[in-house]
Parts: C-alpha cells; structure tokens; sequence
C-alpha cells in the first residue's frame, strides 16, 4: 500500500470542517492509500500553514522519510513561492518521490522540475481538496 504524505505549502485546512477533511483522505484510502497528515495541515501563521521555516521542514521530513511514497499538496493557496530559497535540493535529490500538487504548488513543481539537483517525479494534478467527489458540498 503507497502511503501518500499530505502537506500544506500555503493555506491551512483548518478553515474547513473536520467532516470535509476526513472525506478526502476517506476517498484517498477508498483508493488504497494509507495517509499522512503533516502537522503543518493544521498549523497556522496569520493566513499560511506556519512559518517558511516549519513548510520548508514539513516538505524535508516527508522527503527524508522512507515509508512516504508520495507527497501531496491538500490544496493551493498563497505563498509558496516563499520557501523556494530554502529548500534542500540535494535532500530532494537523493530522496526521490513523487510530488503531486496544483495552483500555487506550482511554483514548488516548477521550482523542483528545474533544478538539476531534484529528481521529485512531478504531477500537475487536482490537489485532494478537487479530487474527492462532492468533498466542498459537505
């Protein structure tokens, strides 16, 4: 079973009730994924999921974690743009996972895909937030 390590680059899921998030990672698991919420989900600083330094470490410790197989954005958001100088790439280098993220996590795709020192598998994908049916009904 792939374990699938969720993260917050931006915004914070805290601004969603519990029953919307647990029905993303439901369907996930629906899918037979295991799930790892990072704490920095529901961390928050002022409008962002903590401090650049506290994204930049939730982003390493999944990559530095053997039993995450993939890393996923919940969500877009603002402000990823501002852990880019931060980040590790040799760490991402020799860690290889694939990375699946939208909207403002493109700027950590982007970032990634062109440095030659990443080799994330990169995937521009619906971020879990769109992926599960009906999940902004609730």
């Amino acid at each position: 079973m792939k374990n699938i390590g969720i993260i917050t680059t931006s915004t914070p899921i805290d601004i969603l009730n519990e029953q919307q998030i647990q029905k993303g990672y439901t369907y996930l698991q629906s899918k037979g994924y295991k799930i790892t919420e990072s704490k920095i989900c529901r961390t928050r600083n002022d409008y962002v999921s903590g401090t650049i330094q506290e994204r930049v470490n939730a982003i390493h410790d999944f990559v530095k974690d053997s039993n995450i197989d993939i890393i996923m954005c919940f969500w877009g958001g603002t402000n990823t743009n501002q852990i880019l100088p931060y980040l590790d790439y040799d760490l991402i280098k020799n860690n290889p996972k694939t990375f699946v993220g939208y909207s403002d996590s493109s700027a950590l795709l982007t970032a990634t895909s062109i440095s030659p020192k990443s080799t994330f598998l990169l995937t521009k994908a619906p971020s879990l937030f769109l992926t599960t049916p009906s999940i902004s009904k609730t």
